[in-house]
């Protein structure tokens, strides 16, 4: 973070993770305060023995982390990428 602060100061950007690593990277991004993805685009588990039921779950668990962090939610046309 302070090398990207350091050398791109306005940079902005997005964590995303596929599979496994998904839900540690979507946590350490929102607790950092940037965006971050989530959906059936990139994984389908709740967890390694879990299947997601739909990409509406996966949406839910990021939303309970904005919660958790006190970051905002954001609406769908600042969502889409």
């Amino acid at each position: 973070m302070e090398t990207l602060k350091r050398l791109a100061p306005d940079a902005q950007w997005c964590g995303a993770s596929i599979g496994a690593n998904q839900y540690g990277l979507n946590e350490w991004s929102i607790d950092a305060g940037v965006a971050t993805g989530t959906g059936f685009e990139d994984n389908v588990r709740l967890d390694n023995d879990t299947l997601a039921l739909s990409n509406a779950v996966l949406v839910e668990r990021t939303v309970a982390l904005c919660e958790k962090y006190e970051r905002p939610i954001p609406g769908t046309k600042r969502a889409r990428f």
